[in-house]
């Protein structure tokens, strides 16, 4: 039996049954590393968060860190977000 399937919509392959099925499991296989991978570094980013609002390195998160550490990306970054949400009024002619 074969397969046929389009690869970036311009050619379209035949492949025999044993080669289609070692060339899914390959694409699963990568596409399992690669979410693997995403995880591995999500969880890295996470810590790495963590241990920059653990300020007094007590391996607990108290609210206070957390909400000074916001407080202070805020001020550091000077987001346009925040800036662009400060409108500026005047009084107007009627």
């Amino acid at each position: 039996m074969n397969h046929s399937y389009r690869l970036n919509g311009s050619h379209t392959y035949q492949l025999e049954n044993d080669k289609w099925l070692q060339e899914s499991r390959e694409r699963e296989e990568k596409e399992q590393r690669e979410e693997r991978e995403t995880h591995v570094q999500l969880v890295r980013n996470l810590m790495e968060l963590f241990y920059q609002i653990d300020v007094n390195d007590d391996k607990l998160l108290e609210w206070t860190e957390f909400t000074n550490h916001i407080i202070e990306l805020g001020m550091v970054r000077k987001d346009r977000i925040f800036i662009d949400a400060i409108k500026n009024y005047n009084l107007s002619p009627i």
